[in-house]
């Protein structure tokens, strides 16, 4: 890889965390994320050891995919990179950030998905990931993986804002059947 076309520390953080949370269905999650954590990662979240597994599955457990998949809001407060060579600052380094993403989770209610907001502090050390064979592929593979990896986080719901009802007209409400009380009544307003 030449230097001028590889993404600083900073920027290659952003964009894997962003195709992370982004992702589109399970494929391109597993496909990011294989993409961003080394497969021999060390991992703390709020103070304790997870694996990488478990860090995938509490990151999978904030997404939804299909039809009700909208993309996060991703927003960086704050991002600091110090590369391990400075003749080389893009190839491995530590990088802290702060973030706040607003994802879509799984469940809807009344045609509405619930969202919740994610605030963390994340400071990862990227290195070149020796284990990424690319010999006799005929292009240049990027080995960055974050090896190291500790996040204090936050995940809040967000309260459900439901649409407000389209009021009826006074020639449909008169009209229409009294309501019942177990039952739920869809009237137009365009007669």
């Amino acid at each position: 890889m030449s230097g001028s076309s590889v993404p600083s520390l900073s920027q290659w953080t952003q964009e894997h965390l962003k195709a992370v949370l982004d992702a589109a269905s399970e494929e391109a999650f597993h496909t990011a994320f294989d993409a961003f954590i080394s497969k021999h990662v060390h991992i703390n979240v709020n103070g304790k050891h997870i694996t990488r597994e478990q860090y995938k599955q509490l990151l999978l457990g904030e997404k939804t995919f299909g039809t009700t998949a909208a993309p996060c809001t991703l927003l960086f407060e704050a991002v600091v990179e110090v590369p391990a060579d400075s003749s080389h600052p893009a190839m491995a380094g530590t990088v802290g950030l702060f973030y706040e993403a607003v994802v879509t989770g799984r469940y809807v209610v009344l045609g509405v998905p619930n969202t919740s907001t994610i605030r963390s502090s994340l400071n990862i050390v990227i290195t070149p990931d020796t284990s990424l064979a690319h010999e006799g592929t005929g292009y240049t593979l990027d080995t960055r993986r974050v090896s190291h990896l500790n996040e204090v986080v936050v995940d809040e719901e967000n309260p459900m804002v439901h649409p407000k009802p389209r009021r009826a007209s006074r020639r449909t409400s008169l009209t229409s059947p009294p309501p019942d009380a177990n039952a739920t009544t869809i009237v137009s307003a365009s007669a």
